[in-house]
């Protein structure tokens, strides 16, 4: 349990100095809504001194080698052509694409067209490289418009990443998708990912392929765990609000998209929901928790919520306990109230980003009085 950690520390001053880089978000937000944002930022201000860090393993366990199968099982076999890019946004800080590829299901057993988006920041010296992000949707991304994933790519390129992320299907829950089908999805998603990525390097001059990171949250820290353990290239990862074993995040999640799909299989399978757990983990050979033993500690920073119902905590700190106990920061927050510390978040994690994968070119000198000169991610521009 995190709670024992005697590494436990609660970061106040830390938190202060996230107050300082963030003013500059809390000063946009107060001038946009008043005396709701202020009363907002006291919240997020109470909420981030509650927040926990956990420095990484000081004698973290050596990552097992993907077996035979594991590496067949995500080795793409037909690799993505036709890379078409379409300009729909641009800001000082990032053009944005409409991304479009072709490549051969493996699935499906036919040709079939990669869709997604690419963010090119624009803040990067002149003649240098910029690091690339695999961005991961949430399970309502389709839904949600792909907010949260256009957001973070937009606050990836304030300091200096460029950031891509892949359409999904509208529900990935559907109810007439057993464990089998659950596990071919799963799959190709991971493996169109590694496409776009090796298409996006041979196709695109300003990225450099020796900085490539991941971030996912909630259903795409879940999936990214897959792929950063089948991709070596990644050298950066945050996985925020995910976890392992699936069967069991299906039986105790009271996200509304998971129990829409447990009652769709009783209505058409005639499968209580026990049952559809035991066919999860019967047929989902894709299982995170199999994977996660093969990412070295050093390649993941994790952030966790600790009131979350949707991805259960407790499958978040098994995931950190596979990991080999990397970095880790403990919310006090649920799942969606993780909004209320956003801010926090986006500072801890693309500095750890900037850290790893080397990039300081984006560092924003705000020059207000809250910033104390120090550094600030700003506000993405929209």
């Amino acid at each position: 349990m995190i709670n024992s950690d005697p590494r436990l520390a609660v970061l106040s001053a830390e938190a202060v100095g996230a107050h300082h880089r963030d003013w500059r978000f809390a000063r946009v937000g107060m001038t946009c809504f008043g005396n709701a944002g202020r009363l907002l930022w006291v919240i997020h201000a109470l909420m981030v001194i509650g927040c926990q860090h956990f420095a990484a393993d000081p004698s973290p366990r050596r990552p097992l080698k993907l077996t035979a199968q594991q590496k067949r099982a995500f080795q793409p076999r037909h690799a993505a052509f036709g890379l078409e890019l379409k300009r729909v946004n641009q800001r000082s800080s990032y053009d944005q694409y409409r991304l479009s590829a072709w490549t051969y299901s493996d699935a499906a057993h036919e040709l079939k067209r990669i869709e997604g988006e690419y963010f090119q920041s624009l803040r990067v010296p002149e003649g240098e490289q910029s690091p690339l992000l695999v961005v991961a949707p949430i399970l309502g991304g389709a839904g949600a418009g792909y907010v949260p994933s256009r957001l973070m790519a937009r606050y990836a390129c304030n300091v200096g990443l460029s950031a891509f992320f892949l359409y999904q299907e509208d529900s990935i829950l559907a109810g007439d998708r057993d464990g089998l089908s659950l596990e071919a999805v799963l799959r190709e998603s991971v493996i169109d990912n590694q496409k776009a990525l090796d298409l996006l390097l041979r196709e695109r001059e300003e990225i450099d392929p020796s900085r490539l990171g991941s971030l996912g949250i909630s259903l795409g820290a879940i999936r990214n765990v897959l792929l950063v353990a089948v991709e070596p290239r990644l050298r950066a990862n945050v996985l925020c609000m995910g976890g392992v074993d699936l069967a069991q995040i299906l039986r105790k999640s009271t996200e509304p998209g998971v129990l829409e799909y447990v009652e769709e299989r009783w209505e058409q399978a005639g499968l209580t929901r026990e049952e559809v757990c035991r066919d999860v983990a019967r047929h989902v050979i894709s299982e995170p928790s199999r994977f996660a033993p093969t990412i070295a500690t050093d390649r993941v920073l994790l952030l966790l919520s600790r009131f979350d119902d949707k991805v259960p905590i407790a499958c978040g700190q098994r995931l950190r306990n596979l990991l080999g106990r990397p970095e880790t920061y403990l919310l006090p927050v649920g799942h969606y109230t993780v909004a209320f510390v956003f801010p926090y978040v986006c500072s801890r994690t693309f500095r750890y980003l900037r850290e790893k994968l080397g990039q300081s070119a984006g560092v924003v000198r705000c020059g207000s009085a809250g910033c104390n000169g120090g550094e600030c991610l700003g506000s993405p521009e929209l």
